[in-house]
């Protein structure tokens, strides 16, 4: 049984990726084809012709409607077929297709892929810092993760993975003696770890030495992960020298945007904003390097082994083992199920028999 919310927003592209030329994405098994009309505005419909099901993506833009590169039928933005070069040149009144709710905001395309008459833009997370350049300076990149996009949910909401699988990029000391406390905002689920002192990770470590000049000094950190429906997890994390706030630390403003391309494959793109050295290309390419090694090296090659070793059986009825660190991923998959059985997809496992798997503090 599919596994996807649909009824929210999801990234469906960056901005900078969608222009007058057609642009095919998968999303939740379904082949969209993206464009710009010549006012600028974006079009998200079914990227296969109602016909013979041309794949419209090779086609062609005619001003503002999509012509298909099989038999010439035309489509405009709405969907609807408005000519057919053949024969009798009568359009078919069923050549309709599949229009999607789509806004922009943030530098990203967002897609509804979901009821169309519920998309609701006051829905979408709050993530405005993306070109708030006057205080951060973004890094950004995109991967396919080949794992289904709630367990990589799981993974950017549990702390306890840092010191195995990141111990030469991110981990650290303190995160182990970390406790998570979970905090609701809204539709929100934050769960937020507050390190005590120790000394910094390597790529946490080479950020402060650039920004502030080598210091031998204890720091403590925060690490705070809020999921919003359907797959946008937001980050604030930072350090700071031992008896000092915040203010007086650095610290980053990350984004994972997750969209499902299958129920095995994810389109993952992320951005971290950093609030220090704000024109300073040297550090931005070694933060791209150091992200990229962590997501791609690590934590992708971690969560594709996790996908092929499990396939698609379903999360509860493997009966898993949890950790205290686990209650930001268990509250989200229980919100989640939430959703989904609203949506008409039931669970495999009952509330109940999940409870019964929580540690103690979930």
């Amino acid at each position: 049984m599919s596994s996807y919310l649909k009824n929210a927003w999801y990234m469906a592209a960056w901005s900078s990726e969608v222009g007058r030329q057609l642009f095919r994405r998968v999303i939740m098994d379904q082949a969209i084809v993206f464009y710009r009309k010549e006012d600028g505005t974006a079009v998200a419909m079914s990227n296969r012709c109602a016909h013979r099901f041309g794949p419209l993506h090779l086609g062609k833009l005619e001003g503002d409607t999509v012509a298909c590169p099989y038999h010439g039928l035309r489509y405009n933005s709405a969907g609807k077929c408005v000519f057919n070069p053949n024969g009798n040149q009568v359009v078919p009144a069923g050549a309709r297709l599949t229009v999607y709710p789509i806004i922009e905001r943030f530098g990203v395309l967002w897609i509804w892929p979901g009821d169309a008459a519920r998309a609701d833009t006051a829905a979408l997370p709050d993530l405005s810092y993306l070109e708030d350049s006057a205080h951060y300076t973004r890094v950004q990149g995109f991967m396919e993760v080949r794992a289904n996009y709630r367990y990589i949910i799981d993974n950017l909401l549990d702390g306890a993975h840092v010191a195995t699988v990141h111990h030469d990029s991110l981990a650290s000391e303190s995160f182990t003696r970390a406790k998570p406390e979970i905090q609701v905002e809204g539709d929100t689920i934050w769960s937020n770890l507050l390190c005590p002192p120790g000394k910094p990770g390597p790529i946490w470590e080479m950020l402060w030495n650039a920004a502030r000049g080598p210091q031998h000094l204890p720091n403590w950190a925060w690490a705070n992960s809020g999921w919003s429906p359907g797959a946008v997890v937001r980050q604030v994390t930072g350090i700071a020298p031992v008896g000092q706030p915040r203010t007086e630390g650095i610290s980053t403003l990350n984004c994972h945007m997750l969209t499902p391309e299958s129920e095995n494959a994810t389109h993952y793109f992320w951005a971290i904003c950093r609030d220090f050295l704000l024109n300073n290309a040297e550090l931005d390419k070694n933060m791209k390097i150091g992200a990229e090694y962590a997501f791609v090296e690590q934590d992708e090659r971690m969560l594709s082994a996790i996908q092929d070793a499990i396939g698609n059986q379903d999360f509860w009825e493997l009966k898993p083992c949890l950790l205290l660190d686990d209650i930001g991923a268990v509250r989200v998959r229980r919100r989640m199920d939430e959703l989904l059985k609203a949506e008409g997809v039931a669970p495999a496992q009952s509330q109940a028999q999940s409870d019964s798997r929580s540690p103690e503090a979930v």
